[in-house]
């Protein structure tokens, strides 16, 4: 952990288990992110803060296919979401912040997965209708309709 955290910018409903991720806003000296991973008791298992002045280009998207390669390799297998959206390569992508959009729409596209959790700590939208919650096809559909209506897509 580095210095003093910063104001709370964003509250994370990814998974039950990540209470938070602070950060400075991109762009600014310093820009940092920190994810704090905590237990249903509040006790601290994991946190670390991720450089995010570094995500641009070509080596951005080096780091996201390695973070999303390992993701879906680790948890393919997991069918509970806590699990799956827990996982530190996927905690690190949301780190990454609105740089990735693209990247996780194309994955989602190409290779499926759980990015929903990621797309909405992200973006901050929530596109998927309450009938919807559940049924994987219809979540996907949603969040591909919103990305082309973003013009995250065409």
């Amino acid at each position: 952990m580095r210095g003093k955290m910063p104001p709370l910018l964003t509250e994370v409903q990814a998974s039950a288990t990540v209470n938070r991720i602070d950060m400075n806003p991109v762009g600014t000296p310093n820009s940092w992110v920190h994810i704090d991973i905590r237990t249903w008791d509040g006790s601290a298992c994991q946190n670390w803060s991720y450089p995010a002045g570094r995500q641009n280009g070509d080596r951005m998207r080096r780091e996201f296919a390695a973070l999303a390669s390992r993701w879906h390799r680790e948890t393919g297998m997991h069918s509970v979401q806590t699990r799956i959206t827990s996982h530190p390569a996927y905690l690190r992508i949301i780190g990454i912040g609105e740089p990735a959009i693209p990247l996780i729409i194309q994955d989602l596209q190409e290779r499926g997965g759980s990015w929903y959790a990621a797309l909405r700590a992200v973006t901050g939208a929530s596109p998927v209708p309450e009938d919807a919650r559940g049924n994987v096809p219809r979540m996907k559909d949603a969040w591909l309709r919103w990305a082309r209506e973003h013009e995250y897509i065409h």
